[in-house]
C-alpha cells in the first residue's frame, strides 16, 4: 500500500520537468545529465518485471536507480 501511496501523491498537473535543486545536482553528478538519468531509468523500468517498480534512491555514496518486485520497497532496505 506505501508504494501506491507515495506514488499518487507525486502526482502534479506540473510534473514531469527536470527537477531543481539538490536532485538535480546529485543526477548531473552519477549521469552526467537529466537526460541521461531519464533514458536510463525509462530502459530500467521498462526491463523491470511484473508488477515490480522503479526507483530514484538515495545511498550513503549519492542515488541509485533501484528496481523492485511485487510490493517491495527501498523504505525495506534502508534507503
Amino acid at each position: 500500500a506505501w508504494n501506491h501511496t507515495f506514488f499518487w501523491s507525486c502526482m502534479s498537473p506540473d510534473g514531469g520537468k527536470e527537477p531543481t535543486g539538490k536532485v538535480l545536482e546529485l543526477i548531473n553528478k552519477k549521469w552526467g545529465s537529466f537526460e541521461k538519468f531519464r533514458k536510463e531509468f525509462s530502459e530500467k523500468a521498462v526491463a523491470n518485471f511484473g508488477s515490480g517498480w522503479t526507483w530514484l534512491v538515495q545511498e550513503k555514496n549519492g542515488i541509485e536507480i533501484m528496481n523492485t518486485s511485487n510490493a517491495d520497497t527501498p523504505k525495506a532496505h534502508n534507503m
